[in-house]
């Protein structure tokens, strides 16, 4: 699959954002708590979250979809996770708490995901055998044993391994205190639904949560929170390709580093309580030196796409990546064949913006987020380009051609 776009047409009019695909993936996880129906709203049809489903399908589970939202009912289950399915997407590990908390037992092969640096699960193991898992890992990773409380230290605020633990930590009746949390927005959404299942959690949204679970947690019906990624990646769509575009549906709260970044960088740059406003008619200034962080820090997964917003604009850019080695190598030089000025030193990238970027028949998604990242450039660069393998863009964005197409955007989209 690939994706033609003849660039430089602007953007305007709406374009509406979904449900958080990274906080639907903790949410699907959360069911396996349960013997109860969990319904989860505002959920993009997106391929990870059709790949989670069916995992936990494989498990047992009965799915049905009710137009945006998704019915999971885990009454039934197996522990053991199918390699072929894992392989497939990293969020399968989210299921190792849950499932070990309530069965005593988990096996499954290390999950898949992004190609983006190293990203090793030892703090979600570290954080299992604090609450009780005997954990061996060879082939496969096995946890035995049954749950119980404990203090528990993050030596990083890992947002993957904070949210297994919470979940673990909920089917326990013991006190759990979680230290060096991770506060992403998804987070904080996925402590609120352990709480609405019956969990005492105190310190949500901080970096040290408390946790008193229950011996069994009761269904829920839950919304997913705004995708501020999705949100962030329609703003620097904006940004490369010019227009008037209202980005409707999000939460401008959980990606306020951007928004200061981004106030002064172009003609009309405004905030509301559920949308942002950007207005592009000139050459939009460079943002300077940024440095990417966990929460509430500059975003990892926005950062290629303001590496490519970046490309065109007025100045000199520098970004640092702090979190995975090899998202600054993947797509300098599919940049630079689009006549970008673009030096990576280490996890450094300078940028000397040129006026406009030319159209490349040849770039390649190799992840999500840098996929996103290469449908930005091509739609503020001069001729038509093709972005292969968008099989990558669509683990967390759905029908991105038909937002970008609503607001006059020249893209198609060919097997």
């Amino acid at each position: 699959m690939k994706f033609r776009i003849n660039g430089g047409k602007s953007l305007i009019g709406e374009m509406p954002v979904g449900g958080a695909k990274n906080c639907v993936l903790p949410m699907l996880a959360c069911s396996v708590l349960t013997e109860d129906t969990v319904i989860i709203e505002n959920c993009e049809k997106v391929s990870d979250v059709l790949d989670m489903v069916d995992i936990l399908v494989s498990l047992g589970a009965e799915s049905e979809w009710q137009g945006n939202s998704v019915v999971i009912n885990c009454r039934h289950l197996d522990g053991d996770i199918a390699c072929d399915k894992v392989g497939k997407i990293r969020a399968s590990v989210f299921l190792l708490g849950p499932l070990f908390a309530r069965y005593g037992y988990v096996n499954a092969c290390l999950p898949g995901g992004c190609a983006i640096g190293s990203r090793p699960i030892d703090i979600h193991l570290d954080g299992l055998r604090r609450l009780g898992a005997e954990v061996t890992v060879d082939d496969t990773v096995c946890c035995r044993g049954q749950v119980h409380g404990n203090d528990v230290y993050l030596r990083f605020p890992s947002v993957g391994a904070t949210e297994n633990l919470l979940m673990c930590a909920s089917l326990c009746e013991e006190t759990t205190v979680l230290y060096n949390c991770a506060c992403e927005p998804e987070v904080t959404a996925l402590e609120k639904m352990l709480v609405s299942m019956g969990a005492e959690i105190y310190g949500i949204g901080t970096p040290v949560v408390t946790i008193r679970g229950r011996k069994k947690l009761h269904g829920v019906r839950v919304r997913a929170i705004p995708d501020r990624i999705v949100a962030s990646t329609y703003i620097f769509a904006t940004l490369c390709a010019g227009g008037d575009v209202w980005v409707t549906g999000c939460n401008p709260r959980h990606f306020s580093r951007l928004n200061r970044m981004l106030k002064d960088c172009t003609d009309t740059y405004r905030t509301y309580s559920d949308a942002v406003h950007i207005v592009k008619k000139h050459r939009h200034k460079s943002t300077g030196n940024v440095i990417t962080a966990v929460y509430p820090g500059f975003a990892t997964d926005m950062q290629p796409l303001l590496v490519a917003a970046m490309c065109t604009a007025d100045g000199k850019t520098a970004v640092t990546e702090k979190l995975f080695e090899n998202r600054l190598k993947a797509n300098s030089l599919q940049l630079k064949s689009m006549g970008a000025d673009i030096t990576v030193n280490g996890n450094r990238v300078t940028i000397n913006g040129v006026a406009k970027l030319k159209a490349s028949d040849n770039l390649c998604a190799t992840d999500l987020r840098g996929g996103a990242a290469l449908v930005i450039a091509a739609l503020g660069a001069e001729g038509e380009s093709t972005v292969n393998n968008a099989h990558h863009i669509e683990r967390g964005y759905f029908r991105l051609q038909d937002i970008l197409k609503n607001v006059g955007a020249d893209i198609s989209v060919c097997e």
